[in-house]
């Protein structure tokens, strides 16, 4: 996978989604997702973006619609039917969602429009959704994926640039329970770089997945560690491709998807794994 040495900052991002697919478990056009008839029946492509389950009875979905009003749009599965839920930001988009329970949900994107976006935090306290503060990004702000184990313990995940046509920066914030906080997190060298997906094991095991901003040479998995203390860089097998999302089940399992590949974790290291 290539791109132009010149992609720098939102522009970068908005390449490398065009051609990884907009990162993993897009839809695509013409597979009309299970959704509520109320939500289905003004849209024309609807793209779902983020799922997240609690109980057979629990779900949520995010994504955008496709009116062309740039419109997050939050779906709610109890059991029985997809309903649409009441979105309290007008305009921007939806690209993550984790539940803790029934009452504590996040999900994550971005306000206004891509060329003037700022990134985007939502939660659920069970009754409605509702904007949370936390610290925006410099330039064109996106959250690409969250995580969250507890009422105390979320973390968000991005990148994003000084100003326009510098490198990305990876961009890590958490959730103590009471505010957003930025964290600080590693970059590969020379560049910068993008975080895509994050999962969380408990308040003192994490992963960060994403890419680097190395496009001369195409783009480099990027994986980073929360040890409870600080976040650090992890040797990928697989260099060479971008990671898009990672799910964790415990300290010693742990997978990371991306283009056209599969790492896994056991506890000691990272090993890739064949695609079928």
């Amino acid at each position: 996978m290539k791109a132009a040495k010149t992609l720098r900052g939102y522009g970068a991002v908005t390449a490398c989604l065009l051609l990884a697919g907009a990162f993993a478990g897009v839809l695509p056009a013409q597979a009309a997702p299970v959704r509520s008839m109320q939500a289905t029946s003004s849209l024309l492509y609807p793209a779902l973006f983020g799922v997240a389950a609690t109980s057979a009875k629990d779900a949520w979905a995010v994504g955008l619609d496709g009116t062309g009003s740039s419109q997050g749009i939050i779906e709610h599965w109890n059991g029985k039917a997809w309903t649409a839920m009441r979105n309290p930001v007008r305009t921007g988009n939806l690209d993550g969602v984790a539940a803790v329970s029934a009452g504590d949900v996040w999900a994550v994107g971005y306000s206004g429009n891509p060329n003037a976006s700022h990134a985007l935090v939502l939660h659920w306290n069970g009754q409605a959704w509702r904007q949370v503060r936390a610290p925006d990004q410099p330039g064109n702000g996106i959250f690409w994926g969250v995580a969250a184990t507890s009422a105390g313990n979320a973390w968000v995940v991005s990148g994003a640039a000084q100003k326009a046509l510098d490198v990305n920066k990876t961009v890590i914030e958490h959730w103590n329970g009471t505010a957003w906080a930025r964290v600080p997190s590693a970059n590969p060298k020379p560049g910068g770089g993008i975080l895509s997906g994050v999962a969380a094991v408990s308040a003192g095991n994490a992963w960060a997945v994403g890419f680097d901003e190395d496009f001369a040479f195409g783009f480099e998995g990027v994986i980073e560690h929360w040890n409870g203390t600080s976040w650090t860089l992890v040797d990928s097998p697989l260099p060479d491709g971008a990671l898009y999302a990672v799910t964790a089940l415990s300290a010693r399992d742990a997978w990371g998807v991306g283009g056209g590949l599969i790492e896994h974790w056991n506890g000691t290291r990272w090993s890739a794994t064949t695609v079928g």
